[in-house]
């Protein structure tokens, strides 16, 4: 492919809509903040002080 035939290609809603990709990562964020929290909660409630006892 040539240059200007790159600079016709519109790749701003592939593979998913911008809004729906805003909001799969967001989601993302979210769910690995809870998945971090449950983790600190169960180490706590198994007794260990601090997160690097667990590892």
């Amino acid at each position: 492919m040539k240059k200007h035939e790159l600079e016709k290609l519109e790749f701003g809603n592939w593979p998913l809509p911008e809004k729906a990709c805003t909001e799969i990562g967001r989601m993302h964020a979210l769910w690995n903040s809870m998945e971090n929290t449950l983790s600190l909660l169960i180490g706590k409630l198994a007794g260990y002080n601090d997160i690097k006892d667990i590892l």
